[in-house]
């Protein structure tokens, strides 16, 4: 659900930092896979996430990074697998995006490329319905 500006919903189970560039976008290894990824935090109160959400831009890039909500990813799990750790029936997954460079260890990938492995993530659908034009996105 694409909503630049808007409330995040609750619960939220995590929150990703969005940061733009020319192009690309701001990633780190994914914990777990190593895989590249937007910074991530998840929210361990399943409030908004708008606390979890500062505190990520304030470690990904300093103070007076302030996030907006870009969107969120909704699930929707009626009966979980076992190994299934969020929030029932509904969670939410919130993408923030915020200005300023970097302070963490980090490189920028490609919206553009056509092969990029950003493409597979849930939350790319909110990055590619911004792009265009970059409307309500940031970028240096």
């Amino acid at each position: 659900m694409l909503d630049p500006g808007g409330d995040p919903p609750v619960p939220v189970g995590l929150v990703r930092l969005l940061l733009r560039r020319s192009g690309t976008v701001f990633v780190v290894p994914r914990e777990g896979s190593g895989k590249p990824d937007l910074p991530t935090s998840e929210v361990l109160d399943l409030g908004d996430g708008r606390a979890t959400a500062e505190r990520l831009a304030a470690t990904v890039v300093g103070e007076g990074g302030g996030p907006t909500l870009l969107g969120y990813v909704r699930n929707s799990v009626e009966v979980p697998d076992e190994q299934y750790p969020w929030p029932l029936p509904r969670a939410h997954f919130c993408v923030w995006q915020s200005d300023g460079e970097p302070t963490c260890e980090g490189s920028w990938v490609s919206v553009d490329d056509p092969a990029s492995p950003l493409r597979t993530r849930h939350w790319w659908p909110l990055v590619a319905a911004t792009d265009a034009g970059n409307p309500g996105g940031t970028s240096g």
